[in-house]
């Protein structure tokens, strides 16, 4: 009889396993070793594949650039090729074996398993702006800085010293007389002891450094002397205590180097996380279904069922939503209105957050990131694990001087300041050098201990003051750390109308972190960033039962995009989406500018009977780039006005900045994604595509409002001549 009970236990382990709400299963040895085996076979096709593309690039533009030579002999590995179709098949074949181990699966079902391959090579940096930070205690070193190298087989540290030139006024680069400075630049005299080997590359030379030596070397500051300091670590573990002397004033300061491997391990190490798809053939569905569980779009993760989402639609809700999420405690109207950003905040019930992935465009030093990376700090200082991804462009010194402060006091702290590095393939990548930016709008809180801290925010907003207040909320209480808006402050000033969804969900939560780091922790030299999810066809029809959800349940994929890595995947998938249309489709977007294929995508649409409007600005005074943004929407509304319902919003003061997609009244793409060629083809970007009527119920509220504040254009409008120019040469920026 116990072993009945045993079996029957047993089984009814295996079904729930396999029938939770989140589809998720726990797999069985065999499966996980198969599993691990193809997914490192995969990356390392998917990696030299993109090495292989990239020699080619190169040998296309010497050969553009010497169109004379008949012979053109450049180094493209010719073995390289036949590895990635070995891997290929490998990997096919291995699939093929998951796939027949999921035979049974009739609805899209998720496994999370973590690989050990070390497969990249990763570069760090160390940037030195205060000296003061570094300050020693009785001699010993008292702050530690991570470097980020999981899954690593390489990493490189660079030294960066400011600590003269990041101060205001800047000073200037010595004048030589004779040969000899006027007056000695600003100078450290460094020494460096690591547990492990290492090799310092200099502009000319290269130094091995050997286990304990300790290693001197001159650390000159980069305004007076731009020597490399460029440090090879043998061992991705290696520990370093770095001190230096301000020849100035002899004093001695001191930081700790080493790798955050241990803090990736608290949190189940999500930057070595991989999760398998396994999706039932879809192709008895047609229309949005059919579209939402696409098998053939990579970077997408696997649909879950979610059922608790909220709406985040007033300004103020912005920075109230992140907040709450830190302390558990609401902010006041009165609290926020004062808009001072150096008002205590309540810490009594705060959650224990293990950790906090924060992604935007910008994190402005003003009331909203002021006041967030207060509650930051206390969570860091509890041990939380932080990262915040910006973009370095267009990150303001007043910015990084509040975040630098704040990565410097806490080890658990980690920034990216995101910046395209050009791959040497003409004038146009090294143009894009100082444009593309990190535009993945996320804010992520984790707790291994309670699933109802488990939250993440997706939306339009920054972490900017104008996506709160109508009018510039400058602050006398400190304007040299503060940004202050308006002509004469440190940015022009602009007002957006936005909205933002908070969905709680422990699997969603993992599911963003194992994306969030494989996006973070790429190849340095190649720019190549692992996929997260890897989808495995099931011979089984998909289940029609799974669309029918209640009022308040969804289903999500969430999908990330680097269009100059990945073939422009992102225009493949809202074509897709356009395509599986079938009655209607609402758009909102801050920027308008369809890329080709989009554009015909639409224009298919409304052959095909589908209904179709968007909503837009055309006065984009304020924005960063209203110069010439409001004459490419303008452009682009002569395009398309007489071929779809096109709305200007109109409030004065107020810029509608929500990027939607709503269709047949049961799907949304709500993310950072504008419809513009800027997020097509540069920029980092995030997106959800979200399943259920009530979700798309609550959304078309939202947007029928925005209608409200606009009017139908029916004719074209002026744009000046000198800019249509400019769009037509550079109009892929745009």
């Amino acid at each position: 009889m116990k072993y009945q009970i045993l079996i029957i236990a047993f089984l009814f382990f295996q079904i729930s396993c396999q029938t939770n709400q989140a589809n998720r299963t726990i797999a069985s040895d065999v499966d996980q070793k198969l599993a691990v085996h193809f997914y490192e076979t995969k990356l390392q096709q998917d990696f030299l594949n993109d090495q292989y593309k990239y020699q080619k690039q190169i040998e296309d533009l010497y050969k553009a650039d010497h169109p004379l030579q008949k012979n053109i002999i450049y180094d493209v590995d010719p073995h390289l090729l036949e590895r990635v179709s070995d891997l290929r098949n490998r990997a096919e074949s291995e699939k093929n074996q998951l796939s027949r181990q999921a035979d049974n699966y009739i609805q899209p079902t998720s496994q999370v398993f973590s690989f050990q391959f070390p497969w990249r090579e990763h570069h760090d940096e160390f940037l030195l702006h205060d000296l003061q930070k570094y300050s020693l205690e009785n001699g010993k070193i008292q702050r530690q800085i991570s470097l980020s190298t999981n899954a690593s087989k390489k990493t490189y540290l660079k030294l960066t010293n400011k600590f003269a030139s990041w101060k205001e006024p800047r000073p200037t680069p010595p004048v030589k007389i004779l040969g000899k400075p006027e007056t000695p630049p600003p100078l450290l005299k460094a020494q460096m002891t690591c547990n492990d080997s290492l090799i310092h590359h200099k502009t000319l030379t290269s130094i091995k450094i050997d286990k304990g030596q300790r290693y001197q070397f001159d650390w000159f500051d980069e305004i007076s002397n731009p020597t490399q300091t460029l440090f090879e670590f043998q061992n991705p573990e290696t520990k370093c205590d770095l001190y230096f002397t301000d020849v100035a004033t002899k004093k001695v300061y001191g930081v700790q180097l080493s790798s955050d491997s241990n803090q990736m391990k608290s949190i189940s190490n999500p930057s070595h996380n991989f999760e398998l798809c396994y999706l039932p053939s879809n192709t008895q569905l047609t229309g949005m279904e059919k579209f939402f569980t696409d098998i053939d779009t990579y970077r997408m993760s696997c649909p879950q069922k979610l059922d608790n989402f909220r709406t985040l639609e007033n300004s103020f809700e912005s920075v109230r939503a992140k907040i709450r999420l830190l302390t558990g405690k609401d902010l006041s109207d009165d609290f926020i209105k004062k808009a001072d950003p150096f008002q205590p905040l309540d810490f009594s019930e705060a959650p224990k957050l293990d950790a906090i992935l924060i992604s935007y465009l910008v994190f402005r030093s003003d009331f909203s990131g002021t006041i967030i990376l207060q509650a930051l700090k206390h969570h860091a200082q509890r041990g939380a694990i932080i990262r915040i991804a910006i973009s370095d462009v267009i990150t303001l010194k007043k910015d990084r001087q509040m975040l630098f402060d704040f990565q410097s006091q806490f080890p658990n702290v980690k920034l990216v300041f995101y910046k395209y590095k050009n791959k040497n393939l003409g004038i146009r990548d090294k143009i894009d050098e100082f444009h593309r930016t990190n535009h993945i709008k996320i804010f992520l809180t984790y707790s291994k201990t309670d699933e109802r801290n488990n939250q993440i925010i997706f939306g339009g907003r920054n972490i900017h003051d104008g996506f709160m207040f109508d009018h510039a909320p400058n602050s006398s209480s400190d304007r040299n750390a503060v940004i202050q808006y308006g002509s004469s402050g440190d940015e022009a000033w602009a007002h957006w109308e936005d909205f933002e969804t908070v969905f709680q969900s422990t699997q969603l939560v993992q599911t963003v972190m194992g994306q969030y780091f494989s996006l973070f922790h790429l190849d340095y030299p190649t720019l190549f960033s692992r996929n997260y999810t890897e989808n495995i066809p099931v011979k089984n029809q998909m289940d029609p039962q799974y669309f029918r959800l209640n009022e308040n349940e969804t289903l999500m994929r969430s999908f990330v995009s680097i269009p100059f890595k990945d073939d422009q995947l992102l225009e493949s998938l809202y074509v897709k989406m356009i395509d599986s249309a079938e009655h209607e489709i609402k758009m909102s977007t801050p920027y308008f500018h369809l890329t080709k294929k989009i554009f015909n995508s639409l224009i298919k649409a409304t052959d095909r009977g589908v209904k179709i409007q968007l909503i837009t600005r055309l006065d984009l005074k304020g924005d960063t780039g209203d110069l010439i943004l409001s004459d490419v929407n303008k452009e682009a509304v002569n395009r398309m006005y007489d071929k779809i319902k096109i709305y200007e919003f109109t409030t004065d003061g107020k810029i509608l900045h929500s990027k939607l997609f709503l269709i047949d009244g049961k799907f949304v793409m709500l993310g950072s994604v504008n419809l513009n060629k800027r997020s097509f083809m540069h920029d980092l970007e995030n997106t959800q595509l979200i399943y259920g009527q009530g979700y798309h119920k609550k959304i078309d509220e939202i947007y029928e409002n925005y209608k409200k504040e606009s009017k139908l254009l029916t004719e074209k409008q002026k744009t000046a001549f000198w800019k249509k120019i400019i769009i037509k040469i550079i109009g892929s920026a745009f």
